[in-house]
């Protein structure tokens, strides 16, 4: 698996025994993706074709693949203007919204507001008609933040009360977890759903949303102002989008949509709800519909926005003359109540084929000295992980003795007892006779890791690698826990350069300045033991050195803080403030878990902070630690 700048650092699988050791988000990605794809779905044909050319080619003309682009990139130094964009704040208690008022930025600048921003970003895709001639505005961003803003203005708590951070500050448990009232909305109720109602399958949430829509009067999922600008005796909704050119700029927009969701929020995000208190069954069951109600709101309005500003009635109406006095022209948008924002507009990106992420122009001169592919591609050295590196011949499964204690995939690739096990939910307090029995295994897979890194040098082959840990494991009696394990075809994982973790050995041949993280796991007399670590191939430059340095001294300062009482939550802390201060970013997309008869099992133990792990460690715990480290932003990983 590799992500770009995504190097695997040094980390620990070896079991840590804790009896021997004296925080505005927006809607979840589900909300934004299912408000997307129900606006794609209601496309006019100019508009979907129009959406599809804006869209880079990576996404295969799917909005919702990048729907959540501007959470990904708000925190961006290039993008940082962009926060006040995703939400309001309004006066405690006034439930109402007005622009005027409530529509600004932290330092008083005007029209910085996610209701500003759907205008501003609706008034730069209205250009879309000029052509390839017209670079005033980068289109393709436009509509992506369109898109996601749409989503989030129809999030009631994205326009909630000043004091309180539209909820963010008002901590309370969702069940049997902790989170806060604006978690809740945004992706509390609709993770709860999915799991409870539709086996966490998006499609049949979305299927149904659209079946609630199909059947609804224009009334229940257009507001009165909206329907008062579609066509008479319509009832099928892509009907009820064709606007006539007359109409085109009268199209109430975000002001009302911020003041709808403001009320929804007194009426029922806030109401009745005390901080400190646990929300369950009763608030979950009244409040989804008002959740998929405004996630399907969201959608048919971002779709009627498109089809306005895209549609075959927009290219025939008027233009405004190019030539005309600045003092005579006037901002065009879809709000008729809302003044013309002038947001600062944000540098051109570069699309990178290769991957579902954006990546920032950077110096040519900074890209790896190693990597001449990424010259040839002009990639910037954030997309170093997208360079030559590929899969390359894997050879033969190696085999194991019958002599040989085997887990229960061995034969078969598919474990029997662990997916199903009751400690995949609880962790298991050890006995000391299985404690001992651990450490005599991670002891030989200790042993096992020293031989490999003995062969690690520039020009082998990290299938040679291997070869080395399974003869090693063999030879002492043990089992390579990673073989055949869910089809895995090797005996351990070699992840090199920018490969976080699972790597799979292959024919690629070691480069002078590469760094090669080994994974070894061994299966010895009934329970595993895994552990590993991260090593330089020759001469490897200073950022290297200082990338593996910094996850080592990671996972020291978290071995540190073990001991019966610390929650598991404050592993990541620990990890995540002293890659902060080091320039480097956690990833976290994986983590540590707990190990035993078990190869993974509870608990899982996040590198990040702010992690909703849960419980306390507790005297005769064992599960492993295992931080992996970013050099530049963790975006996003990708599986080769």
């Amino acid at each position: 698996m590799a992500a770009v700048s995504l190097l695997r650092a040094a980390a620990l699988g070896l079991v840590v025994l804790a009896s021997a050791l004296p925080s505005a988000r927006p809607w979840s990605k589900e909300g934004h993706v299912l408000t997307c794809q129900i606006a794609q779905g209601l496309l006019e044909p100019d508009a979907a074709h129009a959406v599809r050319n804006l869209l880079p080619d990576d996404a295969g003309g799917d909005l919702s693949a990048l729907c959540v682009w501007p959470d990904q990139v708000r925190h961006w130094y290039r993008y940082m203007w962009t926060g006040p964009l995703h939400f309001i704040d309004t006066p405690d208690e006034a439930c109402s919204f007005d622009y005027s008022r409530d529509c600004h930025g932290p330092d008083g600048a005007k029209d910085m507001c996610v209701a500003g921003a759907i205008a501003n970003f609706t008034s730069q895709l209205l250009h879309y008609r000029h052509g390839s001639a017209d670079r005033r505005y980068n289109l393709t961003e436009a509509l992506l933040f369109l898109s996601h803003f749409m989503g989030d203005v129809h999030q009631p708590m994205h326009v909630g009360f000043t004091s309180d951070q539209g909820g963010n500050s008002i901590e309370l448990r969702w069940f049997r977890h902790k989170s806060n009232l604006h978690h809740v909305w945004d992706r509390e109720i609709i993770q709860t759903a999915l799991a409870d109602f539709y086996g966490k399958d998006m499609d049949a949430f979305r299927k149904q949303l659209e079946h609630n829509l199909t059947k609804a009067s224009e009334r229940d999922w257009l507001s009165d102002s909206d329907i008062s600008l579609v066509h008479p005796g319509k009832e099928k909704y892509p009907q009820a989008l064709r606007g006539a050119c007359s109409l085109f700029r009268r199209v109430p927009g975000p002001t009302m949509y911020a003041t709808e969701s403001i009320g929804l929020a007194c009426k029922w995000a806030y109401s009745g709800v005390r901080e400190g208190e646990t929300l369950s069954d009763d608030y979950f069951d009244s409040r989804l519909p008002i959740v998929s109600r405004r996630i399907a709101q969201g959608g048919v309005r971002l779709a009627m926005f498109l089809n306005r500003i895209f549609g075959a009635h927009n290219r025939d109406c008027p233009q405004r003359s190019r030539a005309a006095p600045s003092s005579q022209r006037k901002r065009t948008n879809l709000e008729g109540n809302c003044p013309s924002p002038r947001l600062t507009r944000p540098p051109p990106l570069l699309f990178s084929p290769r991957v579902r992420r954006y990546t920032r122009r950077r110096n040519p001169s900074l890209r790896r000295h190693r990597c001449p592919k990424c010259v040839e591609l002009k990639l910037p050295r954030e997309n170093a992980a997208f360079c030559p590196l590929r899969p390359h011949p894997i050879s033969k499964m190696r085999v194991v003795p019958d002599e040989i204690e085997k887990p229960d995939w061995a034969l078969d690739g598919t474990p029997k007892i662990e997916p199903d096990s009751d400690l995949q939910k609880s962790v298991e307090i050890k006995t000391p006779e299985l404690i001992e029995r651990m450490r005599v295994t991670c002891r030989i897979a200790r042993e096992v890791l020293d031989a490999a890194a003995r062969v690690i040098k520039p020009g082998i082959t990290t299938d040679e690698i291997d070869r080395v840990v399974h003869e090693e494991t063999l030879a002492r009696g043990g089992y390579p826990s990673p073989l055949n394990y869910y089809f895995f075809p090797k005996s351990c994982c070699t992840s090199v350069n920018e490969v976080i973790c699972h790597g799979i050995p292959d024919a690629r041949k070691l480069e002078d300045g590469d760094i090669v993280n080994v994974d070894v796991t061994v299966y010895y007399k009934g329970v595993h033991g895994d552990l590993n670590e991260t090593y330089f191939v020759g001469n490897v430059d200073e950022a290297s050195k200082h990338l593996v340095r910094c996850t080592y001294e990671c996972l020291e300062k978290a071995i540190a803080i073990v001991k019966p009482g610390v929650r598991f939550r404050e592993v990541g802390e620990v990890i995540n403030r002293h890659v902060s201060m080091s320039g480097l970013s956690v990833v976290k997309s994986y983590c540590g878990h707990g190990i035993g008869e078990l190869f993974h099992c509870a608990p899982n133990i996040p590198h990040y902070s702010r992690n909703k792990a849960v419980g306390i460690m507790k005297a005769g715990q064992t599960f492993t630690i295992e931080p992996m480290v970013n050099a530049g932003k963790f975006i996003s990983v990708h599986i080769l």
